[in-house]
């Protein structure tokens, strides 16, 4: 009976991502499924404030939207691209170095091992690729392409529940979101929230008002 059972799942949740338009997240909804991960509801009876605990809910909400707001305005603010560094291939070749050697690729096929060994070779076009980057504040479409592929964990290897997916990108977008994180963390001044929850999260965000 189990093994009927077993084979009738793996039937359906077949059915599910054959007529998927969305794999992805077809995938780990069967993947929440099993293994019982569902976020349900969850009421805030009592929050602290500043020190004060409060269980009026329209302060509680006001509270929330506050925080809200704030990270809404941050988001909106333009990035300062005419204060934004050129990139030498200098640098370049100093982020290319600093990623680990691996065999992984994207859909582009190139691995960080093979970028690593002829960085020499193509800094300086992709310097100039970096730079325009910055100067537009334009990220490449193709760059953003992600080949998604599952990823065996353990247990039985023809179960699905056993599978993650995870998504390559193309190593050269690894050297190109190095560069503008640094850019990013030189010129912009880092502010941490302390969002008031029962779980105590932090949310850090990007503030260059200050």
């Amino acid at each position: 009976m189990a093994e009927i059972i077993k084979l009738a799942k793996q039937k359906y949740y077949n059915n599910l991502l054959t007529k998927s338009t969305n794999k992805t997240k077809t995938t780990w909804n069967i993947i929440n499924e099993n293994i019982n991960k569902r976020h349900g509801r969850q009421d805030i009876s009592s929050i602290n404030i500043n020190g004060v605990i409060t269980q009026n809910n329209q302060v509680i909400a006001n509270t929330f939207n506050s925080v809200r707001n704030y990270l809404c305005n941050i988001l909106k603010q333009p990035l300062p691209l005419d204060k934004l560094k050129f990139v030498s291939p200098e640098e370049i070749e100093n982020v290319a170095k600093s990623l680990k050697a691996k065999e992984s690729h994207g859909y582009d096929e190139i691995p960080t091992k093979v970028i690593k060994q002829s960085i020499a070779y193509i800094s300086s076009p992709l310097a100039y690729i970096c730079s325009l980057m910055l100067s537009s504040g334009i990220f490449p479409t193709r760059l953003k392409f992600a080949e998604i592929k599952p990823l065996y964990k353990k247990g039985e290897r023809t179960d699905i529940t056993n599978y993650r997916p995870i998504s390559l990108l193309p190593s050269f977008s690894k050297i190109f979101e190095k560069i503008i994180f640094r850019r990013l963390s030189a010129g912009a001044h880092i502010r941490v929230l302390n969002v008031w929850c029962r779980s105590g999260a932090r949310i850090t965000v990007w503030d260059s008002t200050n």
